[in-house]
């Protein structure tokens, strides 16, 4: 029985130590929170409100220009085209 948990613990010792996953950082990461304030001031959505949207969801097409897809809870989602640029923020189309 001693040998059981000799080698048990030999094993916990010896294991090699758990790393989480490293974090994906892209180009775009600082240009995030800037789009979110743009839809916020410009067209008055708060796109990180779980309570009213299910999802959204964030495509840089080149390093001004974003398209953001906001999901609501009913089949409606909205299509935002922010250009971080120009600071300009416009509901390009609404998809049912």
């Amino acid at each position: 029985m001693k040998k059981l948990y000799f080698l048990s613990s030999l094993l916990l010792f010896l294991n090699p130590s758990v790393n989480s996953t490293p974090e994906v950082i892209t180009e775009y990461d600082e240009k995030y929170s800037e789009v979110i304030e743009l839809i916020m001031e410009k067209n008055k959505v708060d796109i990180e409100n779980r309570g009213l949207y299910q999802f959204s969801f964030l495509k840089f097409k080149n390093n001004c220009e974003a398209e953001v897809k906001l999901k609501h809870y009913s089949p409606l989602i909205e299509v935002f085209k922010v250009n971080v640029c120009k600071k300009t923020s416009i509901v390009s189309k609404v998809e049912r």
